[in-house]
């Protein structure tokens, strides 16, 4: 064999061992570029689920405070910046001091929370000059508790 095809062979050899560095060192890229695009978009999901379970939690606490039902005005001190969606549903209504269910969803983005809220309408202590003006009696709703639980 010639100097020149020893050199042509020598060559090939490495060109071929090149050539295989750079398809492993793009198929290493390919595999760390989706690694990144999943936890990134792990990333934006648990965001988009605090945010909504900050929502939940808000109103949550105002309904606590208030001792009513969530409504409009609940809902848009939970919401100044208009990123939640909010929805409400009455499962069942509290009768004779059973305990009723309401249903409070958030979303935001792609996730959607949902908790079933239990409460018992009692009546209200007022004193009783009040209660006799008025011949209906006031109810205010008081919270179970445990009641915040995932549906």
């Amino acid at each position: 064999m010639s100097t020149n095809a020893k050199g042509m062979v020598t060559l090939l050899v490495v060109s071929l061992l090149l050539m295989l560095a750079l398809v492993m060192t793009l198929g290493l890229h390919q595999a760390l570029f989706y690694q990144i695009k999943r936890a990134h978009n792990e990333l934006i999901s648990r965001q988009q689920f605090w945010i909504a379970e900050g929502g939940l939690e808000c109103l949550f606490s105002i309904t606590h405070q208030s001792g009513r039902l969530p409504d409009k005005a609940s809902i848009a001190l939970c919401n100044q910046h208009g990123l939640v969606r909010f929805d409400y549903q009455m499962v069942q209504p509290s009768e004779s001091g059973q305990p009723g269910l309401v249903t409070v969803g958030a979303s935001y983005g792609y996730r959607r929370i949902q908790r079933t809220l239990a409460y018992v309408v009692e009546a209200d202590t007022a004193s009783s000059e009040e209660a006799e003006s008025e011949p209906e009696q006031q109810q205010s709703i008081v919270w179970q508790p445990g009641s915040w639980s995932a549906r």
